[in-house]
């Protein structure tokens, strides 16, 4: 009698709730990196980092076994499942042990997935983990909160993710489909990602784009999220926009037009925030000649100057309210073999541009972002 199993593969879940973080990335399998045995795997109690024990015997990836249900586990305190996202790819495993490869309903064969070579797999070290017992929540720091994501590759990038009970939800804006005037101006796209959509796209921001994170303390994370969802609900379906990729397909609305001067990813993020309560904004000074305090707000135009806005404000003493949390992200959600993208000459020229024309944000509370940029006005979403 034989029992069917499912391969593993970076992004899968466990039965703890934790993530399979490692795979090869030269070993792919449906768009994913297959898992082996020792690869990285988090648990969903503890949020630590841990390793896949057991593999698939006779299947091996450069001499180190294949991840599968039915013969690994996590290290971690709670022993997990690992949980197969990937249906159409099988193996089976007969009443003496030997394991073949399952026919796949799809067309790709899933014999390139795995190399049955007679050599033993070589054991891996540093796999020890406490047996039996059970995980014990501790604080984490990335379980609930507001986050605020920048890169600063060509124009940069701004977006927001939303936490709650460390279950993820992403909002990101941007001319993610048809552009116009070298990008500058487009479709202004809300895509809203959940789940594996969300994870991959953290490690991309985190490993090729090197983004940085905050850590907002001051707005209302339900709020954000509503706020967010409430644009992204009466926007129009672009799945039918050839210009848009496939994710955008499938989780992205058209609310706007995109101006790259001052109706871009940066601010609409900082509007957001501000609707749902953030002060981090806010300025005050009292003229030597009046002593009367005068009220405002920063203003931003382009990613950079927001960054930079809050790695200063996370490093003063005197606010509490914004918290630089991109180790933390990086501990939780680890690299799978991305690397970083090198600027093109055409992005430094993008990436100064928008500067230029925009004002790029200062403490005078007026850039391109305070009329919505100078540029739309010549684009037509329809």
């Amino acid at each position: 009698m034989s029992q069917k199993g499912y391969f593993i593969r970076v992004g899968d879940k466990t039965s703890c709730g934790g993530t399979v973080r490692g795979g090869n990335p030269n070993y792919n399998m449906h768009g994913r990196a297959a898992s082996r045995h020792g690869d990285l795997v988090t648990c969903g109690k503890d949020g630590k980092t841990y390793r896949i024990i057991g593999g698939i015997p006779g299947m091996l990836d450069n001499n180190v076994q294949l991840a599968g249900t039915l013969d690994s586990i996590s290290s971690c305190p709670c022993r997990a499942k690992l949980l197969s996202s990937l249906s159409s790819a099988t193996y089976e495993k007969t009443s003496r042990a030997e394991v073949r490869m399952a026919a796949a309903p799809q067309s790709e064969a899933p014999t390139q997935y795995a190399q049955a070579a007679k050599a033993n797999p070589h054991p891996l070290n540093n796999l020890v983990g406490t047996i039996g017992g059970t995980c014990e929540k501790e604080d984490d720091p990335l379980a609930n909160g507001v986050f605020v994501w920048t890169e600063t590759h060509e124009a940069g990038h701004a977006f927001i993710s939303v936490h709650i009970n460390s279950e993820v939800f992403v909002f990101t804006y941007g001319r993610f489909a048809r552009r116009s005037m070298i990008g500058f101006i487009g479709d202004g796209i809300l895509n809203y990602l959940v789940d594996d959509d969300a994870i991959d796209y953290y490690t991309t921001e985190l490993y090729k784009m090197s983004a940085r994170v905050f850590r907002i303390d001051d707005a209302g994370i339900q709020l954000t999220k509503q706020l967010f969802e409430a644009r992204w609900n009466t926007g129009k379906s672009v799945a039918d926009l050839d210009d848009a990729k496939e994710i955008t397909k499938r989780r992205g609305r058209l609310i706007d037009t995109y101006d790259l001067t001052g109706s871009n990813c940066a601010t609409h993020s900082v509007t957001v925030l501000r609707q749902a309560g953030s002060k981090i904004f806010g300025t005050s000074y009292t003229p030597m000649t009046t002593q009367f305090p005068i009220e405002g707000e920063e203003d931003f135009a382009i990613p950079v100057s927001l960054q930079n806005y809050l790695v200063k404000r996370s490093q003063s003493l005197k606010f509490m309210d914004v918290i630089e949390v991109t180790n933390k992200f990086k501990n939780k959600y680890q690299n799978a073999g991305l690397v970083e993208i090198e600027e093109t000459v055409q992005g430094k020229v993008v990436h100064e541009t928008a500067g230029a024309i925009s004002g790029a944000g200062s403490s005078s509370g007026y850039s391109g972002g305070t009329i919505g940029g100078i540029l739309k006005g010549s684009y037509d979403v329809d």
